[in-house]
C-alpha cells in the first residue's frame, strides 16, 4: 500500500496520520527516548521518517519536520534510541538526563534500550500507521 496522494502538478504529497504512544521498560515509563518511524519500502510505504521524544511519562507524539504532525500512513520499521546516551544532544528534553525511574540527574548504568532497536535494518519493531491515526505503545525488554 503506497501512501502517496497525487496532486495536479508538482511533487507527490504523502498522506499523514497522527501517531502517539508510550515507551515502557519493566512496566515503568521510559523518559528521554527518541522514537523514529521509518517508512518501510519493502512493505510499499514511502515518505519521510517521523520522530518524537518521550516525556517524563514515557509518552511521545510523532512529527515529520517542524510543521507536519504524525507519520506517513502505512507500514514502518521503528527505531528507539536512548537519548540520555547522546550527551545532552537529545533535542527537546529539558534539564539533566533522567534515570529509568524519571529522577532528575539520575544516570542509567548503561543503555536502557537494546542497540539493535535503533538500526533500520536490524530493529525488530514494526508498526502500522492507520488512515485515522494510531496509538502505538512499546515495551522495551530488560
Amino acid at each position: 500500500m503506497a501512501a502517496l496522494v497525487a496532486t495536479g502538478c508538482g511533487e507527490p504529497k504523502f498522506q499523514f496520520a497522527p501517531v502517539e504512544g508510550t515507551v515502557t521498560r519493566d512496566g515503568k515509563p521510559l523518559p528521554n527516548v527518541l522514537v523514529t518511524f521509518f517508512p518501510d519500502p519493502e512493505a510499499g510505504t514511502l515518505g519521510p521518517r517521523s520522530t518524537g521524544l518521550t516525556d517524563r511519562s514515557g509518552r511521545y507524539r510523532l512529527t515529520a519536520g517542524p510543521t507536519q504532525a504524525g507519520a506517513v500512513v502505512g507500514r514502518h520499521r521503528v527505531g528507539l534510541l536512548d537519548a540520555n546516551l547522546l550527551g545532552g544532544q537529545g533535542g527537546a528534553a529539558e534539564g539533566p538526563p533522567e534515570g529509568e525511574d524519571g529522577a532528575k540527574g539520575a544516570r542509567p548504568s548503561g543503555p536502557r534500550v537494546p542497540e539493535s532497536y535503533n538500526e533500520f535494518r536490524n530493529t525488530p519493531l514494526r508498526a502500522e500507521v492507520a488512515d485515522g491515526g494510531s496509538v502505538v505503545d512499546f515495551a522495551v525488554p530488560k
